[in-house]
């Protein structure tokens, strides 16, 4: 922001002609002045500048119109998207894909669910209907809210799409036994001793196979393979022999049997880290061919995929790519939005860096992808409900009403706000006034609310405004030489744009009750608008301030620019007076007395250095204080200095309160003499104590120090009457250990925690300047040459958010230091409530935390106070497990994501 010029810098009197060059020039009404700054900017210091206030809302604007669901037809007339409910991505890219398996839909609508069975009927229905709209519907956009309620599922909470599959399949084969045999194979997992040579087996069905995304050059086909590869168990890993009835080496194998119609391939991306609890995502690239050929079943081709885009499995988002049957061509579902592609392609989806494999024709790689969909052969002899399609076309009818008169509506909207942007936009063409006796002020705040909204704030006088008699009437107010403020006649108003006000009037909306604006942030105290906030007052034509009906007391004040004048005047005769008044006090003793000066007087040396400011404050009672002491008497520091006597008179024509005048005959106060020279020496004595007990007066902490002859002394009297001595020089008690006794006049049970351990030289500093006790000399951290109370030991009262210490590795250092852990628990805390606390800090599993004392003792689960550990004391932390290995997600992780829902009690394993 530009400094604004001060426009009394040269002014040295007082004259109307001047007031009225001045007024002009506070309000900048000598001349229009120009803008400079380009049309979208707007110069704020420039009450003339009007660019960028609002006009551009009633330019005319191109490009579509933001578009609703009634907007949004098929894509193509033949794809619907699902409209995402927060973090459901991962159900629609499902769903989509369950849309495009013909036999799915088949085996689904041969069921008649009745929804009085239970809940899961009435899911079924849910879903047939869901398949129906996304076939016959109009809409471009699907709600799936009713299966996301029937389900219980949880919309802001990011979920697997393959385990949502899994318990979404689990549910349905209850009711629908024919989509097992659709999605479901058939496989053994073989056992062979390699010392009787006997194989046994054991059947498996599987929804899905799980495949490594490592190594990277495999194809699909070898990684199915993989999952066939022999695994030899020996050594501690052999298994006792049903037959042999012995421990023998062994293989095992898994081998396909039988692969279902439709072939679901999950690819392993996901692990899991113990330390973090997190997922992590393997991001390389995987290459799958459109054609799968696997020895000894027939070809499968690729319908769809479903891919991930994201760092792990809590976060990121689900797209859905599905292959169209009768045109070839591969859509793509992100949610709401659908898009055709000629070839496949899934670069865009591929975020992270690294090389990417040479593919050839048939073949594709991707980053993201997650899932691959492959079939056997696709049928398309659907025949869908006829209830369920009759509901469709009744919903059809509904949208293409609402699309209609939605249509209609906007027509008529768009007709009404084009007439009254023509009639804003002229308006604003004419907001500039030609002249200054042309113009009227009016608040920025409210100028902009009118040119964005059309109507103009009904504004609240303030009091200030109120109170006065400043405010005229419009038909009162004259044009002068000085005023700009007065307005002529409806007869004398020219004409708008070459359109008379007669011809045709502006018909704005006037002011309306429900919306009210104060404008008490651009007034002064007279009510008017004040010049200092020039930079939030705009001026604009008289034609235009009228029309919009804007305030008509709005004012300029000539009184503010009057006293800002008298005020400079002031300041200016300030000034030469401080410097007669500076020139005379830095003029040397003697000088003083070369010059004739008859005499001196004592003047505080701040109040010589701050005169200005005590003026300007109104700080007057308060100047020349430091010259006298409590006793009214003459107090000479080194705040002091003589000063001529002849500035006297021009330091009394602005101090007009009387306040302490002491020449340079007038003697010192006795009293504060003898007081100085006594606490002088105190404060002698008080230095060669401080030098010697430096450590009590600045740490915060007094612990117990092995191999050294160490004291206890009460904790209370190091940390408050000792360093009150110091900090505010005042006498304190004796020292005495009966702070640290209890009820039974017995060393007190919590002694460790209200006392200070001392040094054998600094007990002896103590002792000599705070009078002599009985020394309590220790033979550990905890015991003392004076036993402790047993009585209240027994009866020790539970401890709350007092703070113990976590060392995590081990040394001879006893003291407590800056990388100790604190913790703040309680005595009824148990041990592992305190391994919850150290695992958010070291993300160490509590399972792998190993605590102990100083004496190396490892403590048992149980509460803290039944363990022994009092506040303050250090404990040690040892890890005897690796953490942060990774382990595979998928079927060994326990999912809790669906926890809840309705999904949860169809769970199969």
């Amino acid at each position: 922001m530009s400094k604004r010029r001060n426009i009394f810098k040269d002014v040295q009197v007082d004259t109307p002609d001047v007031r009225t060059q001045l007024f002009k020039e506070a309000y900048k009404l000598d001349r229009v002045h120009g803008c400079v700054v380009k049309e979208h900017k707007n110069s704020k210091q420039n009450p003339w500048c009007l660019h960028n206030i609002g006009q551009s809302r009633w330019k005319p604007r191109e490009g579509p119109q933001p578009e609703t669901d009634l907007d949004r037809l098929k894509y193509l007339g033949l794809y619907s998207g699902l409209k995402n409910l927060g973090a459901t991505c991962y159900l629609n890219s499902l769903l989509q894909l369950l849309y495009h398996d013909p036999e799915f839909k088949r085996i689904l609508f041969s069921y008649t669910p009745t929804p009085s069975r239970g809940e899961v009927d009435r899911v079924i229905s849910i879903l047939q209907q869901l398949m129906v709209d996304l076939k016959i519907s109009k809409r471009g956009v699907i709600d799936p809210s009713p299966l996301v309620t029937s389900l219980k599922l949880a919309t802001v909470e990011q979920q697997d799409a393959v385990e949502f599959g899994e318990l979404l399949f689990g549910m349905l084969n209850d009711q629908i036994p024919l989509l097992q045999e659709h999605m479901t194979g058939k496989a053994r997992y073989l056992t062979s001793c390699l010392s009787c040579k006997i194989t046994t087996g054991r059947e498996s069905n599987f929804t899905d196979l799980k495949l490594q995304v490592q190594p990277k050059a495999q194809t699909i086909v070898e990684r199915i393979v993989e999952l066939g590869r022999v695994e030899v168990l020996e050594g501690e890993n052999s298994l006792k022999c049903s037959s042999c009835h012995k421990l023998s080496r062994v293989e095992r194998s898994f081998v396909i049997g039988e692969l279902p119609p439709t072939l679901q391939l999950q690819l392993l991306r996901f692990t899991y880290n113990s330390s973090t609890y997190q997922s992590v995502k393997d991001s390389s690239y995987v290459k799958f061919s459109e054609t799968l050929n696997f020895p000894g079943f027939a070809p499968y081709r690729l319908r769809g995929m479903i891919l991930h885009v994201g760092r792990n499995k809590e976060s990121g988002h689900y797209v859905a790519v599905m292959r169209d049957k009768t045109s070839g061509k591969w859509i793509l579902y992100n949610d709401d939005q659908v898009t055709a592609m000629e070839q496949l392609d899934l670069k865009e989806y591929d975020l992270c860096k690294g090389k990417r494999p040479t593919c050839g024709e048939g073949e594709h790689c991707s980053q993201a992808v997650y899932v691959l969909v492959y079939v056997r052969e696709e049928r398309d002899d659907i025949t869908y409900p006829h209830d369920l399609v009759e509901r469709c076309a009744l919903d059809n009818e509904e949208f293409i009403t609402l699309k209609q008169i939605l249509e209609e509506q906007r027509l008529e909207d768009g007709r009404v706000k084009e007439e009254k942007r023509k009639m804003m936009e002229g308006l604003c063409l004419s907001l500039p006034a030609s002249t200054p006796n042309t113009s009227r002020p009016i608040p920025t705040t409210l100028l902009e609310k009118w040119i964005t909204s059309g109507v103009m704030p009904l504004v609240t006088r303030p009091e200030t405004a109120q109170n006065g008699d400043a405010v005229e009437s419009a038909e009162d107010r004259k044009e002068t030489n000085g005023d700009v403020t007065a307005i002529e006649s409806a007869e004398d108003r020219k004409e708008i744009n070459g359109v008379s006000k007669e011809e045709e009037p502006f018909t704005i909306i006037g002011p309306q009750d429900h919306i009210t604006e104060s404008c008490g942030d651009v007034l002064c105290c007279h009510g008017n608008l004040s010049y200092h906030k020039l930079c939030n007052i705009k001026y604009i034509s008289r034609e235009i301030f009228d029309a919009i009906t804007a305030p008509q007391w709005f004012k300029l004040c000539e009184e503010c620019v009057g006293d800002a004048l008298k005020q400079h005047l002031f300041n200016v005769a300030l000034e030469q007076d401080y410097k007669v008044i500076s020139k005379r006090c830095t003029t040397s003793l003697v000088n003083t007395l070369t010059n004739g000066e008859d005499g001196w007087w004592w003047v505080a040396k701040e109040d010589i250095k701050n005169f200005r400011r005590i003026v300007r404050s109104g700080d007057k009672l308060q100047f020349n204080a430091a010259s006298q002491c409590d006793h009214g008497k003459l107090l000479t520091t080194s705040n002091l200095k003589l000063v001529p006597l002849s500035v006297l008179p021009i330091i009394s024509k602005y101090i007009t309160v009387k306040f302490p005048r002491f020449s340079s005959t007038d003697p010192d106060c006795w009293i504060c003499e003898a007081e100085n020279s006594t606490e002088q020496s105190h404060l002698t004595s008080l230095l060669a104590l401080r030098r010697s007990l430096g450590r009590l007066l600045n740490d915060s902490a007094f612990p117990y120090i092995e191999n050294l002859t160490t004291h206890i002394v009460p904790l209370q009297f190091i940390l408050q009457d000792l360093r009150i001595l110091f900090r505010r020089k005042v006498p304190v008690g004796k020292l005495t250990q009966q702070w640290m006794y209890c009820e039974h006049n017995i060393l007190a049970s919590d002694t460790p925690e209200i006392a200070a351990y001392v040094k054998k030289t600094e007990w002896e500093m103590l002792c000599e300047n705070f009078g002599p006790t009985d020394p309590i000399t220790c033979v550990s951290e905890t015991d003392f040459s004076v036993p402790r109370c047993d009585t209240c030991l027994a009866k020790r009262p539970p401890f709350a958010n007092r703070f113990i210490y976590v060392r995590v590795d081990r040394t001879s250092q006893k003291r407590r230091r800056q990388s100790d852990i604190q913790l703040c628990v309680s005595s009824n805390d148990t041990l592992f409530d305190v391994k919850v606390k150290l695992c958010e800090r070291l993300a160490i599993a509590p399972a792998d935390q190993e605590i102990s004392t100083k004496k190396g003792t490892v403590l048992k689960e149980g509460m803290i106070g039944d363990l022994g550990i009092e506040p303050g004391c250090l404990l040690y932390l040892e890890q005897h497990t690796v953490t942060g290995e990774l382990t595979e997600g998928g079927t060994d992780t326990q999912e809790r994501g669906f926890t809840g829902t309705f999904l949860t009690q169809y769970n199969t394993v």
